[in-house]
């Protein structure tokens, strides 16, 4: 019972920051600083999302992120899978400190 009740609790701090984080991107912009704890703003708006899908190059903005997201995963992919086939068969000098900082 303990334990429901600790990890209930600790679902409700993880949560709440990402309802906070909703709550405030659907304010008005006057409104972005107010202190109210309602998880649903009673004036809210989706203006806020359409101004940055249509009024802001965000398309560009998520396909710069994408690409260079995508390149540094593939050159991190590339230079583990290489560093892990010579650790596995060549015996070096430097291969346990290797393995270590690895």
């Amino acid at each position: 019972m303990v334990i429901h009740l600790t990890l209930i609790v600790a679902c409700a701090i993880a949560v709440y920051p990402v309802l906070r984080i909703i709550s405030v991107s659907l304010r008005p912009g006057d409104r972005l600083l107010s202190t109210s704890l309602a998880i649903i703003p009673k004036d809210a708006s989706l203006y806020s999302y359409y101004r940055i899908i249509f009024e802001k190059p965000f398309l560009l903005w998520l396909w710069n992120s994408l690409a260079i997201t995508t390149t540094t995963a593939f050159i991190g992919l590339i230079l583990a899978s290489t560093s892990a086939y010579a650790f596995s068969r060549w015996k070096f000098p430097g291969r346990g400190p290797g393995l270590f900082f690895l």
